[in-house]
């Protein structure tokens, strides 16, 4: 679902709001400047990715003889993707700040093959 939001122009305290169609099939390509381990480096860069729902994912793995064991959706992530809007939960994890509405931004699942 994180992947779906952007923060909103012209609203007057930073929020998110949808800018992706997560029934999207084809990828999102968007071009941006540094990286992942360099924010500040002077480069350019593509970017593709494809929007997974949990149902595409969890039905990939019980079509392919996956026990699903437990799904866990956590609020906080491993970036900050927003730094305006995300503060430190501990070291190296970041959730929103207090007086933003939360929601869950990542997830762990455990499957075993039978």
């Amino acid at each position: 679902m994180l992947n779906a939001l952007d923060i909103e122009e012209g609203t007057e305290k930073a929020r998110l709001g949808l800018k992706y169609d997560l029934f999207n099939e084809n990828p999102v390509s968007e071009v941006g400047e540094g990286s992942y381990a360099s924010p500040e480096a002077d480069i350019e860069r593509t970017c593709h990715s494809w929007e997974y729902r949990y149902d595409t994912l969890l039905n990939s793995l019980i079509n392919n003889g996956f026990m699903i064991e437990s799904l866990n959706e956590r609020d906080e992530l491993a970036w900050a993707p927003w730094p305006e809007m995300f503060e430190t939960s501990r070291p190296n994890f970041w959730r929103l700040k207090e007086d933003l509405v939360n929601f869950p931004l990542s997830f762990t699942l455990k499957a075993t093959r039978v």
